[in-house]
């Protein structure tokens, strides 16, 4: 995906043509207010009516259960609003209740100014999980961590972030 404020759209005709479906998205940004900054988007493999987005520097997850027609802000225990972008999510295998989603906190939310990098903000991250399909989240790793461009896929999480090499055993072991 891309911080291009581009929403949601969707295609049943192989890609010929697009329709925009933001119903219910409430957050927006951009120079007129009224941008949907979609940053990311998960089909649930469990279940390809289940949709996941995840919004650029707002902190915004919404889900959808009719394949992206209509979505519902899914944002409870969330505690960074604005500066957190939602980068990517996993879905357990076999249970589309239990999700994880990867993001990161822009430097003036933790540094209280802005802090260039080599090219982009030097960011953290935060990885929060959900055993209810979003309803609540808590933070699953407890510190606030340097977090490396994630895919969406739980094997990526795996590879690129140690502590998630135990995560599909359902949460029971999970180090820190």
């Amino acid at each position: 995906m891309t911080d291009a404020w581009a929403s949601v759209h969707i295609s049943t005709d192989g890609g010929r043509t697009w329709t925009s479906v933001n119903q219910g998205i409430d957050l927006h940004s951009g120079p007129s207010g009224d941008a949907v900054p979609v940053f990311s988007v998960r089909i649930d493999p469990n279940d390809p009516n289940i949709v996941w987005i995840g919004l650029f520097r707002l902190g915004g997850i919404y889900r959808s259960a009719d394949g992206g027609q209509t979505w519902e802000r899914r944002t409870n225990g969330i505690v960074e609003g604005e500066g957190l972008t939602i980068r990517g999510f996993a879905i357990e295998p076999g249970n589309s209740d239990v999700v994880y989603a990867a993001g990161e906190i822009a430097s003036w939310v933790w540094a209280g100014q802005e802090m260039p990098g080599r090219e982009f903000d030097r960011v953290k991250g935060v990885v929060y999980k959900t055993t209810d399909a979003g309803l609540h989240w808590r933070a699953d790793l407890a510190k606030i961590c340097a977090l490396p461009r994630l895919g969406s896929e739980p094997d990526l999480f795996a590879e690129q972030m140690p502590a998630f090499q135990h995560r599909l055993d359902h949460g029971n072991a999970f180090p820190v």
